[in-house]
């Protein structure tokens, strides 16, 4: 399931898309309640597949992106 998931979140990232309906990803086959750690930013959860974070809430899945990218492509 999270090779499932990282492969559509991937995807996503690729395309460009930094929110999206957690009902469209579960049509895609995304497992919402499966990730490989989450950690807490004050009231925010950030979810993680591997290198990827994000944050569900009020049924969207928001801030999808790759941080170790960023860190990458600093000076």
């Amino acid at each position: 399931m999270l090779e499932r998931n990282y492969m559509l979140l991937d995807a996503l990232i690729a395309q460009g898309v930094t929110e999206i309906p957690v009902a469209d990803l579960v049509a895609m086959g995304f497992k919402a309640d499966n990730a490989t750690s989450i950690t807490f930013r004050g009231k925010m959860r950030d979810l993680w597949c591997y290198d990827i974070r994000y944050n569900i809430t009020s049924g969207r899945l928001h801030n999808l992106r790759r941080p170790l990218d960023m860190l990458q492509s600093l000076p």
